[in-house]
């Protein structure tokens, strides 16, 4: 059995399918669990999370006064 689905997403149209071989299919709500999964997945990878980077500080070098 294959189900095709897709998705609309501000980085596109997602599609995909999931395939499922033998007499085990899974219940409603686990298919669109599945569904959601990969959703969720493939914007993790074409929307990943920004990274933090650290700045290091530079120290500051005070003049003697005069």
């Amino acid at each position: 059995m294959k189900i095709d689905f897709e998705f609309d997403t501000p980085y596109g149209v997602f599609r995909d399918a999931l395939h499922f071989y033998g007499d085990v299919i899974p219940s409603d709500a686990e298919i669109e669990a599945m569904k959601q999964q990969r959703l969720n997945n493939w914007l993790a990878i074409v929307n990943p999370p920004p990274v933090e980077t650290s700045v290091a500080e530079t120290p500051v070098i005070e003049a003697p006064l005069e």
